[in-house]
């Protein structure tokens, strides 16, 4: 129980401290075969250019992640602002990679985030606000019908 211990700790340093998934680095070694025999399969069949950038494990993972309890959040919060229809959205620190991106397909959304925006996105109307200061969200104060804020960290 020691190693298994000792391992799980090992894990958690290298992910959390290194970004660095030790399980996914341990198994692309054995995923390397494959992908060399899928590729000589290809260049037999295909005269162009190529230029290769390896995806050792898309093969063996899930279209999505499903598991996650933000991705059913996200989806169910969206379906539910949608239904409501409302002019513009106020949404305050939420992922733009989620919930917000699923509501800007179809409405307006206002995002204010202490963090900054360094992307242009259609229907997303970007201001950089720390909400620990009144003063910077006074002008959003009874302006809109509907408001969200879901945290991930």
């Amino acid at each position: 129980m020691k190693i298994k211990n000792k391992l799980i700790k090992l894990d958690w340093i290298a992910k959390a401290q290194f970004g660095i998934d030790l399980r996914k680095l341990f198994t692309a070694f054995f995923r390397i075969p494959i992908y060399i025999k899928d590729l000589i399969i290809f260049r037999r069949n295909f005269s162009g250019e190529l230029k290769l950038v390896p995806s050792l494990h898309d093969r063996y993972a899930s279209n999505g992640d499903y598991e996650h309890e933000y991705f059913w959040q996200d989806l169910h919060v969206a379906q539910y602002v949608y239904n409501k229809n409302p002019e513009v959205h106020l949404d305050i620190g939420s992922r733009i990679d989620g919930f917000i991106s699923n509501l800007a397909t179809c409405m307006k959304v206002t995002v204010l985030d202490i963090r900054e925006q360094t992307v242009k996105i259609p229907n997303v109307f970007f201001e950089q606000a720390d909400l620990m200061d009144s003063s910077s969200i006074s002008s959003y104060v009874n302006k809109f019908a509907s408001i969200s804020c879901s945290y991930i960290k």
